[in-house]
């Protein structure tokens, strides 16, 4: 099972950009960096292939740092369904399924990755939907468009659309308990409270 993740070069001004609004840029880029090292000691144990997707270059020191044995790809121009869609073809392509996983997903867990790994192999499609209403987690063992056209990407409604596309399709879809980002202060918080225990 290929492990695909999605991330934003760490750039100050261009992550965490609701979380900015409430904390100012540097402190945004400094909590993405901690998330990016939240996710990726999430995946030490992962079994299969992990693979780094990245915009809008290859290149950062704490990629380097956090993720140095995973491949590194560059993800295509275009909005996120297209570029959701894209990663999944390729993961698919490279073996029995992937799941594509956001690098700063606050509370995924080793534990969440393999339910949902293993759930993949009775359904069509696997979710981890957010608290926003989107989601930090989407697996497939093929690649099924539908889930990435019709999205009104960033709103609350991402999840629910998903749901809807895949029920529409035909497609079975398995659901972890509903999980949560950082996107405000309170949710910063929240996560510095989860890590420091």
């Amino acid at each position: 099972m290929n492990l695909a993740v999605l991330a934003r070069v760490p750039q100050l001004g261009r992550v965490k950009t609701r979380l900015a609004a409430e904390l100012g840029q540097q402190a945004a880029l400094e909590a993405y960096g901690q998330l990016l090292a939240h996710v990726a000691q999430q995946l030490r144990h992962w079994p299969g292939a992990v693979t780094l997707w990245s915009t809008p270059c290859l290149e950062h020191p704490l990629f380097d740092q956090f993720f140095p044995s995973c491949g590194r790809r560059l993800q295509p121009q275009g909005d996120l369904g297209v570029r959701l869609a894209h990663v999944a073809a390729w993961g698919v392509q490279q073996g029995d399924g992937v799941l594509l996983l956001g690098a700063d997903g606050a509370s995924v867990t080793p534990e969440l990755l393999h339910q949902a790994a293993q759930a993949l192999a009775e359904v069509d499609v696997v979710m981890a939907p957010a608290e926003d209403g989107g989601y930090i987690l989407l697996g497939m063992k093929q690649v099924h468009s539908i889930l990435f056209q019709g999205i009104d990407w960033g709103s609350p409604r991402v999840a629910q659309q998903t749901r809807q596309a895949a029920s529409e399709a035909g497609l079975t879809l398995w659901q972890s308990a509903v999980q949560w980002d950082v996107d405000t202060r309170e949710d910063w918080l929240r996560f510095l409270r989860m890590t420091s225990g």
